[in-house]
C-alpha cells in the first residue's frame, strides 16, 4: 500500500479524476487535512462517510481506497490519524 500510494498521482480535487484518466495512469491521491474535509470528499465521492475511533470507516492507515472507473484512488491523511 505504501509503495502505490507513493506512486500515486495527485489530484488537488475530486473533480480531477476525470481529468487524470488515462491508459497511463492507474493510481491517484487525494489528501485530506481533517474529519471535515475527508467527510466533505466522502460525500462528493459517495464514500461512506462514518468514522469508528476517530478514524474513517474502511481505512487503512488512516488510507481510504476505492476504485472509480479505471483508477485506483487512495483519500491519503496529510498526517497521522492515530498511533500504529
Amino acid at each position: 500500500l505504501d509503495q502505490w500510494v507513493a506512486d500515486a498521482r495527485i489530484a488537488s480535487t475530486p473533480g480531477m479524476l476525470d481529468a487524470v484518466t488515462s491508459p497511463s495512469v492507474k493510481e491517484v491521491k487525494l489528501f485530506y487535512e481533517s474529519k471535515e474535509e475527508f467527510v466533505a470528499l466522502a460525500q462528493q465521492l459517495k464514500l461512506m462517510e462514518d468514522f469508528k475511533d476517530d478514524v474513517p470507516r474502511t481505512a487503512y492507515r488512516g488510507v481510504v481506497t476505492f476504485r472509480y472507473r479505471q483508477l485506483r484512488v487512495h483519500l491519503v491523511a496529510r498526517k497521522p490519524l492515530y498511533e500504529y
